[in-house]
C-alpha cells in the first residue's frame, strides 16, 4: 500500500471518527428529573455519558443544579462533572470557566468535599498545558 493511500484513509477514519462524535453530542430536550433522588439523577447522567450522550447527560447534570435545596456536596459533584463534560464534547473555553466556577465555591466554603477541587483543579491544569503546547 503507497504511502499516500494510507494517508487518505487515516484521513477518512479521523473524519469518520469526528463525524461519529458530534452524532453523540446532538442537542437534547430537557430532561425529567421529577421523582427522582438524586442518586438516581447522577445514575442517569452516567449512563447516559457511557453510550455517548453527551449532551443528554449534560441536561441532567444542569437540571440538577438548577433544582432546590440540593446539597453543596451533590452540587459541587454535579458542578464538576458538567465541566468534564463540556470538556469531553470539545468546548474547553466552557469547561475552564465551570472549573473556575467551581474552584471559587472552595473559597467561600471550606467544608465543601474534596474531590472535585482536586480534580478539577487537575483537569484545569491539563486542558490550561495542553493549549500552552499548541503553535
Amino acid at each position: 500500500m503507497t504511502r499516500a493511500r494510507t494517508a487518505r484513509r487515516l484521513l477518512a477514519l479521523a473524519a469518520f471518527a469526528q463525524l461519529t462524535a458530534l452524532a453523540s453530542c446532538k442537542s437534547t430536550g430537557p430532561v425529567d428529573l421529577a421523582g427522582l433522588t438524586p442518586a438516581e439523577v447522577f445514575q442517569r447522567a452516567q449512563d447516559a455519558s457511557d453510550s455517548g450522550d453527551l449532551r443528554r447527560a449534560l441536561a441532567y447534570y444542569e437540571g440538577f443544579l438548577a433544582q432546590p435545596d440540593i446539597t453543596a456536596e451533590r452540587a459541587a459533584w454535579a458542578r464538576y462533572e458538567a465541566a468534564l463534560l463540556y470538556h469531553k464534547m470539545g468546548d474547553d473555553d466552557t469547561a475552564l470557566a465551570k472549573f473556575d466556577e467551581l474552584l471559587a465555591l472552595y473559597e467561600k466554603d471550606k467544608t465543601l468535599p474534596e474531590g472535585p477541587r482536586i480534580l478539577a483543579t487537575n483537569l484545569k491544569a491539563a486542558i490550561l498545558e495542553k493549549r500552552s503546547k499548541k503553535p
